[in-house]
């Protein structure tokens, strides 16, 4: 279970595959293992497919936190790099 620390929180993500990175992205208030079922196996097999919480969301404590898209932006570009 891989953490990252982004601008101000830990960022909870897997990969699986190799590959050109293919990033997942769930909708608010979703765990980002949703993806796990039927997406992530096809897409592994030709790419390192990532998914990932978003912030204050599922594993990471979801504090009283008003983010923004940039914050979430912010966030796959730390786990990118």
């Amino acid at each position: 279970m891989p953490f990252i620390s982004g601008s101000d929180v830990d960022i909870h993500f897997e990969t699986r595959g190799s590959g050109t990175s293919f990033l997942f992205f769930s909708e608010t208030a979703c765990p980002g293992d949703i993806w796990n079922t039927f997406q992530v196996p096809e897409f592994s097999r030709d790419h390192l497919s990532i998914t990932h919480e978003l912030s204050r969301h599922g594993r990471i404590d979801p504090a009283n936190y008003q983010y923004t898209c940039d914050d979430l932006v912010d966030d796959a570009v730390a786990i990118l790099d």
